[in-house]
């Protein structure tokens, strides 16, 4: 038991590891307001009680947070979660969109994304303080 359990920490550690020297994912095209800069955009839809639940909860906490870094921050909402994976949802943040996706390996709101200089530094399902913490 004690073999698996360090097995199991050593693990999460490589994985923690891992993220944080994951190199940035470009975005393709890049939005012409996130070419130059740091950028904290939040993607959701009306119709999902977590993005709702997260925007009780943390929305005011997170705007606070990345204006005294020094980022802008971008709300990015749909009226559905059944138009998630269309090719027009959020408009001309939908490639920012897919890279989120591809990074985070799912298509689930609330999502995250870290934006410098066009290119994606990291991305996060359903939890946004690592990304300000990571990076």
């Amino acid at each position: 038991m004690k073999k698996l359990l360090v097995g199991m920490i050593s693990l999460a550690a490589l994985a923690a590891l891992w993220l944080m020297l994951r190199p940035p994912v470009k975005i393709d095209p890049v939005p012409a307001d996130l070419a130059r800069g740091s950028a904290l955009i939040y993607f959701g839809a009306e119709d999902c009680p977590y993005c709702q639940a997260f925007k009780a909860r943390d929305m005011a906490e997170l705007k606070s947070r990345a204006d005294a870094a020094g980022m802008r921050f971008v709300f990015r909402e749909d009226n559905s979660l059944a138009n998630l994976g269309k090719p027009d949802v959020f408009g001309d943040y939908h490639p920012v969109w897919l890279a989120v996706r591809a990074y985070n390996g799912s298509g689930g709101v609330p999502s995250f994304a870290l934006v410098r200089d066009g290119e994606l530094a990291a991305a996060g399902l359903g939890e946004w303080r690592g990304l300000m913490d990571s990076r």
